[in-house]
C-alpha cells in the first residue's frame, strides 16, 4: 500500500466546500434571504462525495487485492484502516451519537416529552445528518463491489454504479417510501445517487498522473476555460432551475454542473499552498458538518434580533457560525476526540 502523503488540494477543496455549506445554511435557516449568488452552489456537497471516492479508490482499489481470498479481503476491512472500520467508527457511530445529542437538545428546547419510538426512529433508523448517512450507504455499496470483484479498473465500478445512481434517482423522483418517510432508512436513496460522485473520484485517481502532466503543460488555459464554461452555463440557466442535490433528486444537468464545478475548483486548488488552518478544517470536516445546522441556526436568531437584514448581516452570520463551530470542534478534538472517531475509545 502507498505511504500516506498529504494532498494539499484535498485540504483546500474540503475547506472551501465546508464554508459553502455554512453559507448555504445561513440562507435557508434564517429570515435573511439576501440574494448573494454562489455559482458553485451546485457542487459543494457533491465535492465531498468526489473526494471521499478519490481517497477510497486510492487506498483500497490498487492494493494488490485481485489475488486475495475474498474472505481475507473482507476481514481485512474490519481493521483500523479498513473501509468498514472507517464507515462504522468515523462516520456511522459519530452520526448516531450527534443525532442523539441533537434530538435531546430539541426536546429540551421545545419542552416535549421523551418518546422512545420517535427517539429510536430519528437517531438510529432514519438518521439526522443526511450527508453522513448517505456517505455511509455509498461507501458500503462501493465496499461490497470491492469484495465481490476486486478489479483494478475503476471503469468496472463506474458501469455498476451507474444503474445504482439511476435507481436512487428513480425512487427519489417518484417519492418512494420504504418505511416512515422518503428518507428512511439512512437516506439510502441519496447514498445510491452519491455513488456516481464516488466513482468520479475514482476516475480522477486512476488518471491523476496523466491529468497532472497535462495541467502542468497548459494548466492555466484549462482552468480559465473550465471556469468560463461553468459560469456561462450557470448564467444562461435560470437560477435554481437545475437541481444539483442528491438529497432532493439531482437531475442530469445538476450532475454535469457538479462535475464541471468540482474540476474547476480542483484545478484552482492544486496551485494553492499548504496552510495549517485549512488542514485543520480538512481533517475535521465531519465535525464541522455536525454543527453546520445548529450553529447557523443560533447565529441567525442572534442576528435577527440585533441587525437589520443586509448582506453584511448575512456574512456576519456565516463567519460567526463557522468560527463558533471551529472553537467547538477544536475543543472536542483536544479533550474528547472519540466523538469524531469511536476507535479512539480504546486508546483512552
Amino acid at each position: 500500500m502507498e505511504a500516506k502523503v498529504k494532498i494539499v488540494w484535498i485540504d483546500w477543496i474540503k475547506a472551501i466546500c465546508m464554508f459553502f455549506v455554512y453559507f448555504h445554511h445561513i440562507g435557508i435557516l434564517g429570515s435573511n434571504k439576501i440574494n448573494i449568488v454562489i455559482p458553485y452552489g451546485y457542487f459543494f456537497v457533491n465535492a465531498f462525495f468526489f473526494v471521499s471516492g478519490y481517497l477510497l479508490f486510492k487506498k483500497h482499489l490498487f492494493e494488490n487485492s485481485e489475488n486475495q481470498n475474498r474472505y481475507i479481503y473482507f476481514k481485512k476491512q474490519f481493521h483500523e484502516k479498513g473501509i468498514l472500520s472507517n464507515v462504522v467508527f468515523k462516520i456511522g457511530l459519530p452520526s448516531v451519537f450527534f443525532s442523539i445529542i441533537d434530538y435531546l437538545l430539541k426536546l429540551l428546547i421545545s419542552g416535549e416529552s421523551f418518546a422512545f419510538d420517535a427517539f429510536l426512529y430519528k437517531t438510529l433508523i432514519r438518521g439526522t445528518f443526511w450527508f453522513t448517512c448517505a456517505l455511509s450507504v455509498a461507501e458500503l455499496i462501493i465496499f461490497a463491489l470491492f469484495v465481490l470483484l476486486r478489479k483494478k479498473s475503476v471503469w468496472v465500478y463506474v458501469v455498476l454504479c451507474a444503474p445504482v445512481f439511476l435507481l436512487g434517482k428513480f425512487l427519489t423522483d417518484n417519492g418512494f417510501v420504504l418505511y416512515g418517510d422518503v428518507y428512511c432508512p439512512w437516506f439510502y436513496k441519496s447514498g445510491f445517487m452519491a455513488c456516481l460522485f464516488l466513482v468520479g473520484g475514482g476516475i480522477f485517481y486512476q488518471y491523476e498522473k496523466k491529468l497532472s502532466w497535462l495541467a502542468t503543460k497548459i494548466g492555466g488555459i484549462i482552468l480559465i476555460l473550465i471556469v468560463l464554461v461553468y459560469c456561462l452555463i450557470v448564467i444562461k440557466e435560470p437560477w435554481g432551475f437545475i437541481n444539483g442535490s442528491v438529497l432532493t433528486g439531482i437531475d442530469y444537468g445538476g450532475v454535469l454542473l457538479s462535475f464541471i464545478g468540482i474540476v474547476s475548483v480542483l484545478c484552482l486548488c492544486v496551485y494553492l499552498p499548504s496552510v495549517k488552518p485549512i488542514e485543520f478544517i480538512s481533517r475535521h470536516t465531519i465535525g464541522f458538518y455536525f454543527f453546520s445546522a445548529s450553529m447557523p441556526f443560533c447565529w441567525c436568531k442572534i442576528i435577527e434580533r440585533l441587525l437589520p437584514i443586509s448582506s453584511i448581516a448575512y456574512m456576519i452570520g456565516v463567519l460567526g457560525s463557522f468560527l463558533s463551530s471551529w472553537v467547538i470542534v477544536y475543543m472536542i478534538d483536544k479533550y474528547i476526540p472519540f466523538m469524531f472517531d469511536f476507535q479512539k475509545i480504546k486508546k483512552m
